[in-house]
């Protein structure tokens, strides 16, 4: 799922999906909610489309928008600090992402030692013209890992927050 637990500081290795958002540069306001603790096997972001289908990208799907949930932890003003599932969407160019996706997943071959690491692989869906989304496979590297080319591509974009939803406070965490 997308909760508190996401990070991959826990296995010492670089997490790609808890890096800060860059500030926005709109002067719209981003909806701050309070949603709680998230439900086992539940996407945390507000407005995360529980009914998008997930399948390998087909050739005949042209997204035009990507967003992706984003868990991190963020003060919040007057609140103090807070983890949080942040919505964040990309119209930017999309090619390599696409690109990225397309690529067919490498099988493990005998003998091959992976690290003993957990990474969650981003939680992406992609948007088309016609507003049908999909919730792309993620390409897998021999240990079963989200492909790097996939996460190079997603950190090249620029996302602004759609949502912010409150998870639980982070206790002994001061205010501001």
């Amino acid at each position: 799922g997308c909760g508190a637990a996401q990070s991959g500081a826990a296995s010492g290795a670089p997490s790609h999906a808890t890096r800060p958002a860059a500030p926005s540069t709109s002067a719209t306001a981003v909806p701050t909610v309070s949603g709680g603790p998230v439900p086992e096997g539940e996407v945390a972001c507000v407005g995360w489309p529980a009914n998008a289908a997930s399948a390998a990208l087909p050739v005949s799907f042209v997204p035009v928008s990507v967003e992706r949930c984003v868990n991190s932890a963020q003060t919040i003003p007057g609140k103090g600090l807070w983890t949080t599932a942040t919505l964040q969407r990309s119209t930017g160019d999309l090619a390599a992402l696409i690109n990225a996706l397309r690529q067919p997943a490498v099988t493990r071959h005998p003998g091959t030692i992976c690290p003993a690491l957990a990474v969650i692989p981003p939680q992406v869906v992609l948007i088309s013209a016609t507003g049908q989304k999909l919730i792309p496979r993620l390409p897998t590297d021999g240990c079963g890992i989200t492909d790097s080319q996939v996460l190079v591509a997603l950190d090249a974009l620029r996302w602004q927050p759609v949502s912010v939803r409150l998870i639980a406070q982070v206790p002994g965490a001061a205010h501001s």
